[in-house]
């Protein structure tokens, strides 16, 4: 099958918001990045469905991440790939620099909001408060009126969203 009739049949099949993704959708995804493995869409798609999955598929936070990193060599300009592959450098790995990296790149390759925000959750959580607060800034980042920006931006100031993410972790 073509990339193209492989991205036609993934959009028809992904599922809506807070639905897990269907066997199906798994299995297409999982058969379009064997055929087409230098499809940076494909393999961002497979990321992004595996991170979607329960239990019951047995994917790991390492193969999400090696769908990310496969989309980035695909397409080096992929900025959804970075930002994605910063999340999961983050929140799964722990690896605050390696994150960093990914969003700066999403950043720089335009990205949304969402990559200023884990930014600076890279920032707080390596314990570099001070660099979090200044990538929040409206110099910095042009979403910085953004509500939830400046919910962090206080969170990360007055303490209150280190001792949740603590909690989160006990």
């Amino acid at each position: 099958m073509e990339i193209d009739a492989y991205l036609d049949e993934i959009d028809r099949l992904w599922p809506r918001a807070g639905e897990p993704p269907a066997r199906e959708l798994v299995d297409l995804c999982s058969q379009g990045v064997e055929e087409h493995p230098e499809s940076s869409t494909l393999w961002y798609d497979l990321g992004i469905i595996m991170e979607r999955c329960d239990e019951a598929y047995a994917f790991t936070a390492d193969d999400s991440r090696r769908c990310f990193e496969n989309a980035v060599k695909c397409d080096p300009n992929n900025a959804e790939a970075y930002q994605e592959l910063g999340y999961v450098l983050d929140v799964y790995f722990s690896d605050y620099a390696g994150a960093e990296q990914a969003f700066n790149k999403a950043i720089q390759l335009g990205a949304e909001r969402e990559s200023y925000f884990g930014r600076a959750r890279s920032l707080a959580q390596a314990g570099r408060t001070e660099d979090a607060i200044k990538s929040l800034s409206q110099d910095a980042c042009p979403f910085h009126d953004d509500l939830d920006i400046q919910k962090l931006r206080t969170e990360i100031l007055d303490g209150s969203w280190f001792s949740e993410l603590n909690e989160e972790n006990s």
